[in-house]
C-alpha cells in the first residue's frame, strides 16, 4: 500500500500506555492505531506499517496513525486537568515521524503530517489531537537535522 500521510492522535483517556495496549488488542472496540507513544516517550507499534489500521476512517487506506497518551482539560470529567503531551512524548513521536517520512517518501510538512480531525474531515473527534498539540514545536523537532 501506497503511506501518502502521517496522522497524530491522542488517546484522550488515562495516563498509561498499557490501557491503550489492551484496548487497542479488544477486537470490539473497532479502532486501532500503528503506534502508541506514552507519557514517557516510549514507543509500542500495535500493527505493521504494511497494513491498515482503523484510526481515521477515509484516511486509514493512506496514512499511518500514531497515537499520543494525552488528553485535553475536562476530558475525564469536568474538573479533569487534562493530561498533556511531555517533551518525551514529542521526541520520540518527531523521531519516530521522520523516520517513517524518509522511509516512505512521505514529505516533511503539514499537508501530509495532520491531525486527526484534519485527516478526517467527518470525526466526532475535533479536538484530536489539536486541544493539546503543540504544532510549531512539533515541526520543529521533526524537521531537525539530528535526532531529539
Amino acid at each position: 500500500r501506497h503511506i501518502n500521510r502521517i496522522v497524530i492522535h491522542i488517546t484522550a483517556g488515562g495516563s498509561n500506555i498499557n490501557g491503550t495496549i489492551r484496548w487497542f488488542q479488544d477486537p470490539a472496540s473497532k479502532v486501532s492505531a500503528h503506534y502508541i507513544v506514552g507519557q514517557d516517550g516510549e514507543v509500542v507499534q500495535m500493527v505493521r506499517d504494511g497494513d491498515i489500521a482503523w484510526h481515521a476512517h477515509s484516511a486509514n487506506g493512506d496514512s499511518i496513525g500514531i497515537e499520543h497518551v494525552a488528553r485535553p482539560r475536562g476530558g475525564l470529567s469536568p474538573n479533569d486537568p487534562g493530561l498533556f503531551p511531555t517533551q518525551a512524548q514529542y521526541c520520540s513521536s518527531a523521531d519516530l515521524v521522520r523516520w517513517l517520512c524518509y522511509t516512505y517518501n512521505v514529505p516533511i510538512d503539514r499537508v501530509h503530517i495532520q491531525g486527526h480531525a484534519e485527516a478526517d474531515t467527518h470525526t466526532t473527534h475535533r479536538g484530536c489531537p489539536n486541544a493539546v498539540w503543540d504544532w510549531e514545536r512539533y515541526m520543529h523537532l521533526v524537521t531537525a537535522t539530528t535526532p531529539c
